[in-house]
């Protein structure tokens, strides 16, 4: 996406919005009907906050740095990226967990729907594998 969009653009087809504050670049803030905050970048919700503390995060397999930036500058939790994989923690201490489109954060319980990391000997395979195709696999 190139060049600012306009708020109705990356609002798309919300019908529900009681309330809605341009935040910065194509990226809005958001309240719903079911009271939820919803921070919007482009035409993804990627962060959901509901009334009751739970904090809901999706990329919308928009895993791009500007989607992580936002992430880090409206969530409540501190995430990050190396080689591809993306990762979060409450302060960017133990325990860190895996990203995973969908998962939660609980106030009171921490992490929820994470990512499952890969084991080394199937990374291992995937990278003979890859060779064997003449591929790369970061």
């Amino acid at each position: 996406m190139n060049g600012r969009m306009k708020t109705s653009e990356i609002m798309g087809n919300v019908t529900d919005a009681k309330k809605v504050t341009r935040i910065g670049h194509n990226t809005v803030r958001w309240l719903g009907q079911d009271d939820a905050e919803r921070i919007r970048y482009t035409h993804t919700d990627i962060l959901t906050h509901k009334p009751d503390g739970t904090w809901f995060f999706n990329s919308g397999g928009w895993r791009t740095v500007n989607t992580l930036k936002r992430m880090n500058e409206f969530g409540p939790v501190r995430m990050w990226q190396k080689k591809r994989v993306w990762y979060a923690s409450k302060d960017g201490s133990e325990p860190i967990v895996l990203f995973a489109d969908g998962m939660t954060w609980h106030p009171d319980r921490g992490f929820e729907g994470t990512g499952t990391p890969l084991d080394k000997a199937l990374i291992k395979k995937i990278k003979a594998y890859s060779q064997s195709l003449d591929c790369s696999v970061a």
